[in-house]
């Protein structure tokens, strides 16, 4: 790989103006079919493994972006997935403030990257949301409405099996990835008993997986959830506050 990365690294154009230096836009750049899959096969990698010196550290991540990789790519061979797929899958919030970011210097609609889905019909969200990284969820939530997005529209998004990124939290036992969830679809005016209570194409609750799992937690604190008939966003916070900052 070292050997591919010395062979492929020439740099992007620059152009210098005085003391000013103007990264030319990767969409700009002429790139050849090699040099383009070559930077978004390490851009895939590094956001996957994270700020690992092994695997590409953010400033080198930085770098492929700035000499062409795109952002949005899709790995093939993994489902069509997103580097923020990826990044989000495993809770590395730096990367995923730089692909956002980034793609928004570039002209990119932040909205579509966040909820971009991959053959299965996941969402950045439901990868996050499966591994329990509650910073992880809320910062692609606020990413996501701070551009102008419905909060409510991408929390209740669902995969191929109509299920959402609920499911997946409650799925493996994550009490305070599903307060967060639950947190935010209030603050964005959403009724979280719509949440609780939407079933999947099996005809399962996010409390059905949660028992059937035998995710003792989630289910506990899913029924106690569905026992409240209306619930306001002060009123969630002071019974269950503990689970949005990390006591469950």
């Amino acid at each position: 790989m070292m050997q591919e990365r010395n062979k492929l690294s020439e740099k992007a154009p620059i152009r210098k103006s005085g003391t000013k230096i103007d990264i030319v836009p990767s969409e700009k750049l002429k790139l050849s079919k090699e040099r383009q899959e070559y930077l978004n096969s390490m851009l895939l990698e590094g956001a996957f493994n994270g700020n690992n010196a092994c695997y590409g550290t953010v400033a080198e991540m930085r770098r492929f972006i700035r000499e062409g990789a795109d952002i949005a790519a899709k790995a093939k061979n993994e489902k069509n997935r997103t580097p923020l797929h990826h990044a989000a899958l495993n809770g590395h919030n730096q990367i995923c403030t730089l692909l956002i970011k980034e793609y928004a210097k570039r002209g990119g609609d932040i909205k579509e990257l966040i909820i971009a889905k991959d053959d299965e019909g996941w969402t950045p969200l439901h990868r996050t949301a499966w591994n329990g990284h509650s910073e992880t969820c809320a910062l692609l939530i606020h990413e996501y409405a701070k551009a102008g997005g419905d909060a409510k529209k991408l929390i209740a998004s669902t995969d191929n099996n109509n299920q959402t990124a609920l499911y997946w939290a409650a799925s493996n036992d994550n009490p305070k990835t599903c307060a967060l969830i639950l947190y935010e679809y209030i603050k964005a005016g959403g009724d979280i008993k719509e949440l609780i209570i939407a079933k999947n194409d099996e005809g399962k609750t996010a409390q059905d997986w949660a028992s059937q799992k035998q995710c003792t937690q989630t289910k506990k604190f899913l029924r106690s959830m569905g026992w409240l008939a209306d619930i306001t966003e002060n009123a969630f916070i002071k019974p269950f506050g503990e689970c949005i900052s990390g006591g469950v």
